[in-house]
């Protein structure tokens, strides 16, 4: 048996949108159950795709693309986290995890706002989500 991917850069890599969809769907899964175990493996998630942000808030479209690919960034991707950080903090019991997942939730739509991801919109709408890398269709255009 063998995993395969249409969305990552090769089969064992981290698409940073997955894993953006794994912590926002166990965020969700935690709300609507009240289970804290979806909480912890959201957590969980959430810490691991921090770690591999290196500092950056808008992460690269695969954790673990290289050569030319590897600084493509992708924008939905730290929107979908940022909406995914912000209710984790309003759920979290813990009221200093609460403020760091708050915290690092307006950082990622701060820098979002930013020109180099909102230059040629109207508004804050973002630009340079990746559709599909492996098939060389993105979503670079500005919103109109």
């Amino acid at each position: 048996m063998r995993g395969y991917t249409f969305q990552g850069a090769f089969d064992e890599s981290a698409w940073s949108r997955g894993q953006a969809w794994a912590i926002y769907g166990y965020v969700n899964s935690a709300r609507e159950t009240g289970k804290r175990a979806y909480l912890d493996l959201a957590e969980r998630l959430a810490e691991y795709y921090l770690r591999r942000l290196e500092g950056r808030q808008v992460p690269r479209w695969d954790f673990d693309a290289t050569g030319r690919d590897a600084e493509i960034k992708d924008t939905a991707a730290a929107a979908i986290v940022a909406s995914a950080l912000l209710e984790l903090a309003r759920l979290h019991p813990d009221a200093q995890a609460a403020a760091k997942w708050q915290r690092h939730g307006i950082a990622m739509l701060e820098a979002l706002c930013r020109d180099e991801f909102t230059k040629g919109s109207t508004g804050c709408c973002i630009t340079r989500a990746i559709r599909s890398r492996m098939t060389s269709a993105s979503m670079a255009r500005p919103c109109r």
